[in-house]
């Protein structure tokens, strides 16, 4: 089973949505593509609309009939670094301190209370104050904790993961380094053999060479290959398998927003381009996120 652990879309209907049709419409879309099962993940925003989106992704799964199931939900935030949230920010002009909140029990169940069933994980930068409490606790509920968005120091991404992470978002990106001098959450990643890393295989978000040191340095069944799709990946406008960028601002590099591959691109790329093994590249995408997911009552 090809299961895709982040994604925000797909072929024009995505995880802004406060409609559970939109997200029957995106399990259809992820069948069509080769995934049989998936996360839709959650832009940090106000709680008003977060919860509105985990109310309609509930309405759906109640729903769903559609080839690929829906399995619950990934929420990429609120808990997160502002100085690291890429493509996380502010959208239809909110206020900033709306999209990224402190990390406390508190918050938590102010975002997700009646919604513990669907929310199966969570990204969390561990270096924010009473992020390891908060980390603590989903641990302790049965909530996945990815680190990510995050500048913690090598030692703080340690801290975060004796607290109870079990996961990194997305590799690389949007997250302290690999540095020389000063080794940050991606180096602590690399040595943990426990913690998975989710990795974006399309070529651009991780370059060849570094996804072939990922595969020197962690464990083979540690590797969760996931597709970060938004709803505007294979819709008319954004036809081609490559990745969606931020609009141009003048005077500021362009910032990458989000796949614009499906997991099986990212199968195929992570073969072509990185020279992992086709059964290997298949296991990132289906029993390594199947493993990451047991623990849970999916």
């Amino acid at each position: 089973m090809i299961i895709d652990l982040h994604t925000h879309g797909l072929s024009g209907f995505g995880s802004r949505s406060e409609s559970p049709e939109d997200y029957l419409e995106m399990a259809a879309a992820m069948k069509a593509h080769g995934t049989d099962a998936f996360l839709p993940t959650l832009f940090p925003g106000p709680v008003g609309i977060m919860r509105a989106q985990l109310a309609a992704i509930r309405k759906a799964m109640e729903e769903q009939s559609a080839p690929a199931v829906i399995l619950g939900a990934n929420l990429e935030g609120p808990f997160v670094n502002p100085r690291r949230q890429g493509a996380l920010g502010p959208v239809g002009r909110p206020r900033v301190e709306e999209c990224f909140w402190p990390p406390s029990i508190d918050n938590l169940r102010r975002l997700i209370d009646g919604f513990e069933d669907v929310v199966k994980v969570i990204t969390i930068a561990p270096e924010l104050k009473g992020a390891l409490r908060l980390i603590e606790f989903c641990a302790d509920a049965g909530i996945i904790v990815d680190m990510g968005h995050s500048d913690a120091s090598f030692e703080q991404a340690r801290d975060g993961a004796k607290a109870g992470a079990r996961g990194v978002t997305h590799l690389f990106n949007a997250m302290s380094g690999l540095h020389h001098r000063n080794p940050g959450l991606a180096t602590y990643a690399l040595m943990d053999d426990d913690l998975y890393v989710e990795l974006i295989a399309d070529g651009v978000h991780v370059c060849p060479e570094t996804i072939r040191l990922v595969l020197k340095l962690k464990p083979a069944d540690k590797i969760l290959l996931v597709s970060d799709s938004l709803a505007q990946a294979k819709t008319p406008a954004h036809p081609e398998p490559s990745p969606l960028y931020l609009p141009d601002e003048p005077g500021r590099p362009a910032t990458l927003a989000g796949g614009g591959l499906t997991l099986m691109e990212c199968v195929e790329r992570m073969t072509r381009l990185a020279g992992a093994p086709p059964e290997s590249a298949l296991r990132f995408a289906s029993e390594n996120p199947e493993r990451f997911l047991s623990y849970k009552n999916l």
